[in-house]
Formats: C-alpha cells, structure tokens, sequence
C-alpha cells in the first residue's frame, strides 16, 4: 500500500534531499582528496580512475541547487543563486564539451587542477560523456524552476532528462559490474564509477523533487491495480536481469562448452520467469480476491441501497400527491377569501412580522381611500393618527417575542385615519397567527361613523324627551294644586253663604 497524498510528498522530498546530500558528500570528498593528494577517496577501487575535481564541483553546486528548490520554494534571493549556479555548470560543461570535439584546448579546468596520465588515459579532467550527463542534469534543475503557470510541464519534462541520466548512470554501472570497461578503450577521458553512482543518486533527487504528479512516478503511486503491479514486478524485473547479465557476463562467459551455458543460462530463465510468476500470482491473486469479496459487499449494499432508494420514491411520491391535493386545498381556500374579501364591505388587511402591509381589499379602498397599490407594501401605521403609532410599534414588538397578544377575539373602538388626513371612529378585530417565517396578522375594520352619528341624534332626541317629559309632569302638578284651590275656595264659598 502506498501511502496518502501528504505522506507520498513528504516521502519524495525527503528522498530528494537525502540524494542531495549523498552527492555533495561525495563531491566535498573527492575535492578533499585532490587537495591533500589521496586519491584513493576519489575513486571506487585502486584500479579505477577518480572522479575529477570539475566533476566533484559541478555536483556540489547542482545538488546546492536541487537542495535549495526543495527547502526554499519561495524564497526569490535563493532561487536565483541556484538557477545562476545550474547555469554556471550548463555554459562550464559546455564549453568542456566543445573542446573534446574541436580539439580546441581553452584549459578552463586547469583553474581546478592540472591533469595527469595513467598509461593512455587521462585522469583529472571531466568525461565528455560526464559532461553531456551534467548537461541534461543541469536542464533538468532548470525546468523545475520555470513559472508557476507551466510548472507541471516543466515537471514532467525534468523527470523525463532525470530518467535519461539514470539510465545513463547504470549503464556506466553496469559496464563496472560486468567487468567490462568498454569506456576505457573507447575515450581517453573515461567515466568514473563513483561519478556513474552519483549520477544515478542525484537523478534519482531530480526525480523525487518533480513530485508525485509528475511522469513517471504518477504511474507507480495510488491503490490501482497498475500502481501496484508496477511497484511490485518493476523492481523485481530489473533486479533479476541485472542478475542473468551479470551471471551471463561473468560466470557463463568462463564456460567452454556451449551446450553447459545453454542449459544454465535455460535454468537461471526459469527461476527467474518462475520467481516472477509467483510474485505475480500472489499480488495479483491477493489483489483479485479482495476486489471480488468487495465488489460481491458492493453488490449487496447496492442492492439494499436500491430497495430503499424504491421506498423512500415511494414515500416520496405519496408525499408528493399529499403536498399536491394539500397546495389544491390552499389554492381553494385562498380564492374563496379572495372572493369573499373582494366582496366585503369592511376593510380586511392583512400585515407581516414587521407589520407591513401585504393584502388590501375593496372594503379598505372604500373606507380609507388608498387604491391597492399604494397600501400594499407600506407600514399599518399610515392607517391610524400619530398617537396610536408608537404604542402599536410596542404591540409589535411584544407581539415578536412572545407570539401572544391581548387583543385577539376583542372588538376596539378607535379612530382611523384616511388618505386626506380626516379621521373616523372604526371597529377593530386583530387575528394573528405564528409561522416559521415570522408572525402575521388580520384586522378587520368597520366604519361606524354613521352609527356615531345616528347614536349622537338619538342621544339628543332622548334628551329632549326627557326635558318634555319633565315639562308635561310639572304641569300635572300644577293642574292638581289649582284644581285643589278650587275645591277649597268653592267650600269656602259655600260656608260662608250659610253664614
């Protein structure tokens, strides 16, 4: 298993920076071993030649380089010192380049050291095969460094130049191994061994540093069935033909008979195809195994999955018609109080949360004046004489906090105010009702000003009843005190005509 995104990144650039370190190691080494004359930790063996001092300086400032891009992606004064020191490499190596083929002597390594003769061979001065491998290298650092906008082109493009240069690394390995130094009779200046290795590590750095999405190593990470193989059977391939070229090279080579080397060479095929099919058959088999027992889990969750996804369609879809035949049951009842509103000759008027109005009917045109769309929208209080205003905002508000009131299934009396300004006595009754979205309210108003007006009269008329009726008693009475007077003068009278 390979590890997550974060883990791979961190793992690659550690990587790269451990290869950045083993080539400046090396190139420090070597350089120390010119200096105090001890060749021997410049070179792999007595018999080999040793890196070259260009050579050893050229990877010190290249791995200082990669080193930098890694620790310091952003950091502009240490970016540019690296891209001027891979640049430095690039114009030294190919001007080294340009001596080898024209012949011209420009002695620009001489500044270094000077270069010395062991039989035919040159030793202190840089291959040109290290210099072409230093060129491609050097490119490769400077496609990591390219704009943000390309940089996974450039990317890509440093690890294809980086894969380039291991492959030309182990080929000068395996020219070692095997024993047989094909360079040395080929080129006066011959590739160090030690040089080969630190090739192959600092390309290896190279490679790391372009990142888990670039070629090739976005093929070789993930949990994929590729991936996977790829991790497992590439390693594996390579090393197991390393081994039959070396056995071919170095054991079956000393063999006289050629029918012995075939029938080794048969053998050492079949252990290897043998040993491969058996890693093949146990991470493929492992892998076909788990994918089968989790695509069969798969299946059975699916299918669970698809028996409730049919319920809740189901549910939904009775849902769905009890919403419809609930939103038919709505629509009619809002034509119903439309039609009845439209129709009413008081004023129904309906008002939101923050108590602006939202529906205004005929009853409320008729009785306040306000056509429809001059009321709809605007606050109640335009409705109503500037003293009732700021205890109805009070109303509201508590109205807000505590979705109660004291007036609703109450009939007040108070006055309105119409659109010229004049006001009239009104019968109010408040309705409200809380919702989700806030709390709403319906008034119903009556103009009582004619009732107003017709109680005043019968007020004033009973009034003068009353003073009528008062009048008319006292005459009675005094009707009956005369009529008593005239009793008692008409006795009188009669007493005093016996006397």
């Amino acid at each position: 298993m390979m590890p997550s995104d974060a883990h791979t990144e961190f793992f690659l650039k550690r990587t790269a920076l451990l290869c950045s370190a083993i080539t400046a190691v090396v190139g420090a080494v070597t350089i120390a071993g010119w200096v105090f004359d001890i060749l021997i930790i410049a070179r792999v063996r007595e018999t080999y030649i040793p890196m070259a001092p260009s050579t050893a300086l050229s990877f010190i400032i290249l791995s200082t380089a990669l080193f930098a891009h890694i620790r310091y992606p952003e950091h502009r004064i240490v970016r540019m010192a690296a891209k001027g020191g891979t640049i430095m490499v690039l114009c030294i190596c190919f001007v080294i380049l340009i001596e080898y083929l024209t012949g011209i002597n420009l002695d620009i390594e001489q500044l270094l050291s000077g270069s010395q003769k062991v039989g035919v061979i040159t030793i202190g001065r840089m291959s040109p095969v290290t210099a072409i491998n230093f060129l491609l290298t050097a490119a490769a650092l400077l496609l990591l460094f390219i704009p943000r906008a390309d940089v996974q082109r450039g990317k890509d493009a440093a690890s294809i130049l980086g894969i380039i240069v291991v492959l030309a690394g182990l080929v000068l390995i395996l020219d070692y191994l095997y024993g047989t130094l094909v360079l040395y009779g080929r080129i006066k200046i011959p590739v160090a061994l030690n040089t080969s290795i630190v090739f192959v590590f600092l390309s290896i750095g190279i490679i790391a540093a372009a990142g888990q999405y670039s070629w090739p190593i976005r093929l070789l990470i993930g949990g994929s069935l590729r991936a996977k193989l790829l991790r497992t059977f590439l390693p594996v391939t390579i090393v197991m033909v390393l081994i039959y070229g070396w056995l071919n090279t170095i054991i079956f080579s000393r063999i006289i008979n050629p029918s012995i080397t075939s029938a080794l060479a048969a053998i050492v095929s079949v252990g290897i195809v043998s040993f491969v099919v058996a890693r093949i058959s146990r991470a493929i088999g492992g892998e076909i195994d788990r994918y089968i027992s989790e695509r069969k889990w798969a299946e059975e969750e699916l299918k669970t999955a698809h028996d409730n996804l049919e319920k809740t369609v189901t549910d939904l879809r009775r849902k769905e018609d009890d919403l419809l035949k609930l939103n038919e049951n709505l629509r009619e009842a809002e034509l119903k109080f439309h039609s009845f509103a439209s129709i009413a000759v008081d004023a129904i008027i309906l008002a939101d949360t923050s108590g602006t109005i939202t529906f205004w009917n005929n009853g409320a045109k008729s009785i306040f004046g306000y056509e429809e769309d001059e009321a709809v929208g605007k606050p109640l209080t335009i409705l109503m004489p500037e003293r009732y205003r700021e205890a109805h905002s009070k109303g509201i508000e508590r109205v807000r906090a505590d979705k109660k009131s004291q007036y609703p299934g109450k009939i007040m009396e108070l006055e309105g105010l119409r659109k010229d300004g004049s006001e009239f006595p009104v019968e109010l009754s408040i309705t409200i009702w809380p919702t989700k979205s806030g709390t709403f309210f319906m008034g119903i108003l009556r103009d009582v000003s004619k009732r107003k007006q017709v109680e005043a009269e019968l007020k004033e008329r009973v009034g003068e009843l009353e003073k009528f009726y008062e009048m008319s008693i006292g005459r009675e009475l005094k009707m009956k005190e005369l009529k008593e007077d005239i009793a008692r003068l008409k006795a009188e009278l009669s007493e005093y005509g016996k006397e």
